[in-house]
């Protein structure tokens, strides 16, 4: 997964916290299950504002999934 968000965020995906460049850029490697799985991204600001984005995204087989997300924060989603 990849994407990008506000500078000087803290970023969660299901939970776990992925790690953000000083550019608000982020990419990482979520696994995902066969059939629906869930991905809620969680977005702080430094000063506590928290933006939600909840995505199902359904998995058909086994091959390897590629997961790009625009843009989470204030920026728009």
């Amino acid at each position: 997964m990849q994407g990008a968000t506000d500078k000087e965020c803290h970023l969660e995906a299901n939970g776990q916290e992925i790690k953000v460049d000083e550019n608000g850029q982020f990419n990482t490697t979520i696994l995902l299950a066969d059939g629906v799985n869930t991905l809620t991204l969680s977005t702080t600001k430094k000063h506590g504002k928290t933006t939600t984005l909840v995505r199902h995204i359904v998995v058909n087989d086994r091959a390897a999934q590629k997961v790009s997300v625009k843009n989470v924060g204030d920026k728009a989603f």
